[in-house]
């Protein structure tokens, strides 16, 4: 009871938040009350958590300060492209998909070189966790389409070297 006090005193969430806990439960919260809350999954499956349990683990509430939420996405380019035109066929790809919110805008990170690949990471965000699988998948499909449209290549994914045991 002690615990259901002092959430609804502390109010690090609301009905329609979505949240995730430490042990990475996550959902919207559907239910508050003095005993439990409960949250509707990605699944579409309802947990119902006991306040006293709430109270002893970690939370992230995703929906504050706005249900923004950024997801970040690596992409390896075969290196024997010039970074600079990578970095800008990155940022074509994000600025023509519709899926992602423009505002603050979307950055491209050249995250490192090695003989195989130009590591890219993408940085974006949607308007709300529930449309990062859809979201994620838009901009995989325009990096593809920019990358066959302009004749760049992907690179294969880093191997570990073969250990020479003799």
């Amino acid at each position: 009871m002690f615990s259901g006090v002092a959430l609804t005193l502390g109010q690090p969430f609301a009905i329609g938040d979505w949240i995730v806990l430490s042990d990475g439960t996550e959902g919207r919260v559907i239910e508050n009350n003095w005993r439990s809350i409960s949250l509707i999954t990605g699944a579409h499956n309802v947990v119902v958590l006991p306040n006293s349990v709430l109270a002893k683990v970690g939370l992230t509430n995703l929906s504050r300060p706005d249900e923004s939420h950024q997801i970040t996405l690596s992409i390896r380019i075969a290196a024997s492209h010039e970074p600079e035109r990578v970095e800008e066929l990155m940022r074509v790809a994000l600025q023509d998909c519709n899926a992602i919110i423009k505002d603050p805008p979307p950055v491209v990170a050249l995250k490192g070189i090695d003989a195989i690949a130009i590591e890219t990471e993408l940085q974006f965000r949607v308007a709300s966790p529930a449309e990062r699988t859809a979201a994620r998948n838009a901009v995989i499909a325009c990096v593809h389409r920019h990358c066959r449209e302009q004749g760049f290549y992907l690179a294969m994914p880093p191997q570990p070297l073969p250990l020479n045991l003799a």
